[in-house]
C-alpha cells in the first residue's frame, strides 16, 4: 500500500494489483482528511464503507469484481467528484445507488455488459437512477440495438459524454435534444450508420465530436 502524507495528514491511499477482497470501513476512522482512494485491479466484491471518509474527493475502483452499487453507499460524501467503476461486473443498481453525490463537478465512469435487462432498461437508468448533477459521464461496454430518446435536459451540468459501446445506430436530430451544455460527445467503438448534421443545432455548446471506431476508423471534429 502506498500513502501520501501532507503536514501530518493522511490524504491519499493507493492499493494496486493485489488479492485484496474487502476493506473494513473502520479503517477510515483515524484518517478523516483522506481525499483520494484508489484500489484498482484487486479482488473487491463490494464498494467499501466510506461513511467516515467525509472529505473524499476521488474514488477509483476500476478492475474489481464489484457486482452491486448499494443504496446510499455514497451518502454523506458531498465533496466526492470522481467515481470510477470501469471494468467491474456491475449487475444491480437502484434509484438510491448514487444518492449523496451532490457535487456539480461530478465525473462518473461505469462499464458493465450485464447492467441492462428486462428489469432495468437504459431509459429507466438514465431517467431514474443517474445523478442529475454530473458534469462528465463515461459508460462503456454496452450492446444496444439502438440509442433510445433520452431527456438530456435532466442533466444541466453535463459537459462531457462518452458512450464506449458496441452498438449500431444512426444519430438523428432529436437524439441529444436538451444537452445544451454538452461540450464533448464521444461515441467510441459504435458503428454509426447515419449522422444527421442537424443534430448539431441541438448541441450549441459542442466543441468536440468523436466517432472513433478501432476497425473502421472514425471521425473527430473540433468546433471553435
Amino acid at each position: 500500500m502506498d500513502a501520501y502524507y501532507s503536514a501530518g495528514i493522511f490524504e491519499f491511499v493507493f492499493i494496486y494489483y493485489t488479492v485484496l477482497s474487502s476493506i473494513d470501513g473502520a479503517v477510515w476512522q483515524d484518517t478523516p482528511d483522506i481525499v483520494k482512494i484508489s484500489t484498482v485491479y484487486n479482488n473487491l466484491t463490494e464498494i467499501p464503507d466510506l461513511s467516515r471518509a467525509t472529505k473524499l474527493r476521488e474514488l477509483y475502483l476500476q478492475g474489481n469484481r464489484i457486482t452491486n452499487i448499494p443504496a446510499f453507499i455514497f451518502d454523506g460524501l458531498s465533496e466526492l467528484k470522481m467515481v470510477n467503476l470501469m471494468y467491474t461486473s456491475i449487475k444491480t443498481v437502484n434509484t438510491d445507488s448514487f444518492a449523496g453525490l451532490t457535487n456539480t463537478d461530478l465525473s462518473l465512469s461505469l462499464s458493465s455488459s450485464n447492467l441492462f435487462n428486462s428489469n432495468l432498461t437504459l431509459d429507466m437508468y438514465v431517467s431514474q437512477i443517474l445523478p442529475t448533477n454530473m458534469s462528465s459521464y463515461f459508460h462503456g461496454w454496452v450492446t444496444m440495438p439502438d440509442l433510445p430518446q433520452i431527456k438530456w435536459d435532466r442533466f444541466p451540468y453535463l459537459k462531457s459524454l462518452t458512450l464506449y459501446w458496441t452498438s449500431q445506430f444512426g444519430i438523428s436530430r432529436q437524439m441529444f435534444e436538451g444537452a445544451v451544455h454538452l461540450q464533448t460527445l464521444a461515441l467510441r467503438r459504435d458503428t454509426i450508420y447515419n449522422l444527421d448534421p442537424a443534430v448539431l443545432l441541438n448541441l450549441p455548446s459542442l466543441t468536440k465530436l468523436d466517432l472513433y471506431h478501432p476497425r473502421g476508423g472514425g471521425l473527430t471534429v473540433f468546433y471553435y
